[in-house]
């Protein structure tokens, strides 16, 4: 939607129904709520599942940024990946509404996000972290952040046992940790 001053929600799931956006391969695609009044890129009643795409959303009438993925009622969403661009700062780049944080989720394994944190943000009060158990933030340049796989190990064994996992990406070391004389293999070269 192009048009400032009106309706200018993009994509609206409602409930019952489930949505997966995947991106094309060409990469050409961008969901974008334009500015002028309180538009959502996508909003969740349903469910919906990003594993992909381009998405962004303007500001509202007063100059306040909207939220680019919005869930209300019992929506239910899914990122997966995809880039989320915030060019206006907005804390509430995946937001709930408020009145139905009990019954909504927002629960995030993947994407890029510019000016937010998914793993530490205030769209649902300061450190409101979306992220899924076993997934991690890698703070990029120019303030873009990357949900990666990660564990947190704190001993030895810890280290040990993430060592052997295949599925993570990153081991994030955050204590000292004393792994004796044992010869450990890692499959990752990302140790922070």
């Amino acid at each position: 939607n192009n048009v400032e001053n009106v309706d200018t929600d993009v994509i609206i799931v409602e409930e019952g129904s489930t949505l997966t956006i995947v991106d094309n391969e060409a990469n050409e695609g961008l969901i974008e709520a334009v500015s002028g009044n309180d538009g959502y890129a996508v909003i969740a009643e349903g469910t919906v599942i990003i594993n992909g795409g381009d998405f962004k959303s303007g500001v509202d009438a007063a100059g306040a940024p909207n939220a680019v993925v919005y869930a209300r009622g019992n929506g239910k969403v899914f990122v997966n990946g995809g880039v989320f661009h915030n060019e206006h700062t907005s804390k509430f780049v995946l937001n709930k509404k408020d009145a139905d944080r009990a019954t909504t989720t927002i629960e995030v394994r993947g994407g890029l996000f510019q000016n937010f944190n998914p793993a530490n943000n205030a769209a649902e009060n300061a450190g409101t972290n979306f992220l899924a158990e076993g997934y991690g933030v890698i703070e990029k340049e120019n303030n873009w952040f990357e949900v990666v796989t990660m564990i947190d190990v704190k001993n030895g064994e810890e280290f040990k046992a993430a060592a052997k996992e295949s599925k993570y990406v990153y081991i994030n070391i955050v204590a000292d940790i004393d792994c004796g004389t044992e010869h450990v293999v890692v499959n990752t070269d990302k140790i922070i």
